[in-house]
């Protein structure tokens, strides 16, 4: 069993992608409820990221800096647990951005919602499924998931001149 973390206001970390960049395989992130504002997340390695004292919103209000999600997670071997997080607003300039992008591994979410994401359909339309994106078999879900993705734009058009 590994170490706690502890994230949020007057806590060891001030935001959750510092606490899992310090994290060692093993340990368990514990995240006090509130609104965490474009804290990006990639997570390489075997951690749980716990809600404490109700839900944790992850609002994206700008593009996530990879292109991909707000929560980027997995690769062979990895196994990540998300318990408690609502996480909304993952617009990429291409249209494939996810809440969570599912690269392998094993990922368990529980007690979580994704709303307002987006992601690229197949056939190049714009498409309703970028709340959790991936690859993989090991993708499990526990308890209330709520899915209402909505494709949104952060791109202002500029009015056709006639």
């Amino acid at each position: 069993m590994g170490n706690i973390l502890s994230v949020g206001p007057g806590q060891q970390y001030a935001t959750i992608a510092a606490a899992v960049a310090a994290a060692q395989a093993g340990d368990t992130i514990d995240v006090q409820a509130g609104t965490y504002t474009n804290d990006f997340v990639n997570v390489y390695k075997n951690i749980t990221l716990q809600a404490v004292g109700g839900v944790v919103k992850l609002v994206a209000t700008t593009d996530p800096p990879n292109g991909k999600a707000i929560i980027d997670e997995g690769g062979h071997g990895v196994s990540v647990t998300i318990n408690g997080f609502d996480v909304s607003g993952a617009v990429v300039p291409d249209g494939n951005g996810a809440a969570v992008r599912y690269e392998g591994g094993s990922l368990t979410l529980n007690n979580d919602t994704f709303t307002s994401n987006h992601a690229q359909g197949g056939n190049g339309g714009q498409g309703h499924c970028g709340d959790v994106v991936g690859n993989g078999g090991g993708l499990r879900t526990a308890a209330a998931i709520v899915y209402e993705s909505k494709p949104r734009h952060r791109k202002t058009r500029k009015p056709r001149g006639g």
